[in-house]
């Protein structure tokens, strides 16, 4: 794999396996990975990171619930060169925090622990 040509210098990673199959029918071409299910065992974790040093930098897509947060933030400590506006490219923490004030379910203290994680993600 470390001297396979590549076709793109990005991907996008995805968590859930409903919404990869929903991109990928509708956007063949998109260089998407699903994550889900694999739990960051060791030889995903190394082909992220081989993929990265070759240059690919990885875009995130999860679910906005606690444990999909987690993720997306444990996700983003395996990379070692894709900087986090990249990593939250399709979901930055000021869109996250939007979609949750407007569709998130009406809970004041569940809303107040995950926008406190969506913003230490990003580091705010």
């Amino acid at each position: 794999m470390l001297d396979f040509p590549l076709s793109t210098s990005k991907a996008v990673v995805i968590e859930n396996n409903g919404i990869f199959a929903l991109l990928h029918q509708h956007h063949p071409d998109w260089p998407l990975i699903v994550q889900s299910g694999n739990d960051f065992n060791p030889a995903y974790v190394q082909l992220l990171q081989q993929l990265e040093k070759r240059g690919v930098q990885f875009t995130y897509i999860g679910d906005l619930d606690s444990r999909g947060i987690q993720m997306a933030d444990h996700f983003y400590t395996l990379l070692q060169q894709t900087p986090i506006e990249t990593v939250t490219a399709l979901q930055d923490p000021k869109t996250v925090a939007r979609w949750v004030s407007l569709y998130g379910k009406k809970d004041a203290q569940r809303t107040r622990k995950l926008l406190s994680n969506i913003l230490s993600i990003n580091g705010n």
